[in-house]
């Protein structure tokens, strides 16, 4: 009723007017933030940074019951309990403390509308870039603008950054952070470019909003190079904590889940460490170009949940392989050892990762001091850039900011722009679209191509007689490349129907200069062939829905 409506209003502003209870909506859902300031029980990840957790009901009450005195009126008593009464016979009355009212918690636990607590986006433990005309948050508290609540720890250190930093200024930051990084075995500027971009992500997080923003793979040529040491460094640069370690999974329900819990508790970075498995997955591809919201099935529940998705992705691991689509999303940066045993290597310039915790108000600073200059800097006085669909604004904040100091563009380090083996599948759709052709001239495979190619049953026919691997011709090259688009079973050929979804997959997207294209007959029997992506394709007259299920979209038939 309208009575319990004002009291629920009266009870969200007082514990709205309570910032040590850190208690705000995130998602149409009330959350604590636990710090090391607060005096309730702290809930922090293994890096001691503050999270987000769904506030419960109980916890609500007990919050209520701290900053509110509600009463009910009861009989009064004296020493001995008797019930004291008044001269008529009835008892006295007096108002007594009581728990809070169920209908107040639950109508302020359920609401889906808020007056007075407010929206959190997302928390940082170390200072940030607020927005992109170059304000920067250096207190800690709440900051309304960002949405962001920053944390600093109490050892954090001094953070300068001037007020209209000059260019000469931000090479002087650029060099400091540089330094830093000196000790790393980088195999090429652009990688450690990546790492710079890296650093300065994690700064402009909260500026860019719901942008999206790239990830980050720090892969070795051998262990104990150093690619943990490296995220931990950037993360105490950028984050003022040790990167928090995740166990990847290329199984999409689970990945699903660690990614919902992750976005809920408003995680600055995430850190899948020693990554073994081939990265990508259609649930990862979602988060990192989710624009600024992520859905999922909520754990222990039948429903799904959005939940604002602000965190930077590292990866870390020792030549990893990258799959899928993921390759566009995804910045390498190649650490190359020279030494036998890196392990027992000496005589670094900074003890790390230590250097970057003691220091890390002072490197923070340089961070920001790079894109403030940046953000002042005249828009006609920015250098351009190369364009990256999804990421537009990061590359133009920092992509920019390190092409105007004269670093390396980062966006070269994009694994798929990297010649150097980082992805697999590409490599094989290059090789395929290479070698495909030959099979027009093959004597196996000469009766069966036609003007508009050859189907996927003829392809596999010709390329293994008898199951056999066909030895002795010039298709190896081909042979290689569809046995990773379509990985056979052991001792035995791909199948049609994996391959026919592989060149489904692989239709019309041109690498190198040539594309597949595929064309149906009249009984919808599919054809490929390549062509240089100049000329026009043969095209589909009409969709297909399977890759042609080896031939044909919906069923099976070979020619």
């Amino acid at each position: 009723d309208f009575e319990t409506g004002e009291r629920i209003r009266e009870a969200e502003a007082a514990l709205a007017a309570r910032d040590d209870l850190n208690l705000y909506v995130r998602d149409g859902r009330l959350v604590s933030v636990e710090t090391r300031a607060s005096k309730r029980r702290v809930l922090r990840d293994d890096t001691g940074s503050p999270l987000a957790r769904d506030l419960s009901l109980a916890a609500l009450r007990g919050m209520l019951t701290d900053v509110i005195r509600f009463e009910q009126m009861a009989s009064k008593r004296d020493e001995t309990g008797k019930i004291l009464r008044d001269e008529q016979g009835r008892p006295q009355m007096a108002p007594v403390r009581c728990r809070p009212h169920d209908d107040i918690v639950k109508g302020l636990h359920q609401a889906t509308e808020w007056s007075h607590l407010r929206d959190l986006v997302g928390i940082a433990r170390a200072p940030f870039l607020a927005d992109l005309d170059g304000a920067v948050v250096t207190r800690s508290g709440y900051h309304e603008a960002s949405g962001y609540l920053l944390a600093l720890p109490t050892s954090y250190g001094t953070v300068d950054v001037p007020d209209k930093p000059t260019r000469a200024e931000a090479l002087a930051a650029l060099a400091a952070l540089r330094g830093v990084l000196s000790d790393f075995p980088f195999a090429s500027e652009r990688d450690e470019s990546a790492a710079l971009a890296a650093i300065l992500t994690l700064a402009a997080r909260p500026a860019l909003g719901s942008e999206n923003v790239p990830a980050f793979v720090f892969e070795a040529n051998m262990p104990a190079a150093g690619k943990t040491l490296l995220a931990d460094t950037i993360a105490f640069i950028g984050t003022g904590a040790q990167a928090p370690k995740h166990g990847f999974t290329r199984d999409d329900q689970e990945m699903e889940k660690t990614l919902g819990s992750l976005a809920g508790e408003a995680r600055a970075l995430v850190c899948f460490d020693n990554v073994t498995e081939t990265i990508g997955g259609s649930k990862l591809d979602l988060a990192l170009t989710c624009n600024g919201s992520f859905s999922y099935r909520l754990l222990g529940h039948n429903r799904t949940v959005q939940s604002a998705w602000r965190s930077v992705v590292f990866f870390t691991g020792n030549n990893p392989t990258i799959g899928g689509d993921i390759g566009r999303r995804l910045l390498i940066c190649r650490l190359t050892s020279t030494e036998e045993r890196p392990a027992k290597r000496e005589g670094f310039r900074y003890k790390l990762p230590e250097h970057a915790r003691s220091h890390r108000g002072r490197l923070a600073g340089f961070a920001l001091t790079i894109l403030r200059a940046f953000c002042l800097l005249p828009t006609n006085q920015r250098p351009r850039v190369s364009p990256l669909g999804s990421f537009e604004a990061w590359a133009r904040l920092v992509a920019g900011s390190l092409c105007w100091l004269g670093a390396a563009d980062p966006i070269e380090a994009l694994a798929d722009e990297r010649q150097d083996g980082a992805d697999p599948q590409q490599m094989a759709h290059v090789a395929l679209l290479e070698h495909w052709n030959r099979l027009e001239k093959h004597p196996r495979a000469l009766l069966r191509w036609n003007a508009d190619g050859l189907t996927a049953r003829a392809t596999i026919e010709a390329l293994y007689p008898q199951g056999m691997s066909g030895a002795g011709d010039d298709l190896d090259d081909l042979r290689e490349a569809i046995e990773v688009l379509a990985p056979p079973s052991p001792g035995r050929p791909p199948s049609v129907s994996k391959l026919g979804y592989a060149l489904r997959h692989l239709r019309d997207r041109p690498a190198n200069g040539r594309k597949l294209v595929g064309k149906p007959d009249r009984n919808g029997v599919v054809a490929w062939r390549v062509t240089s992506k100049e000329t026009p394709g043969q095209g589909l007259k009409r969709p297909f829905s399977a890759g042609d299920a080896g031939d044909r979209g919906g069923s099976f038939r070979s020619v």
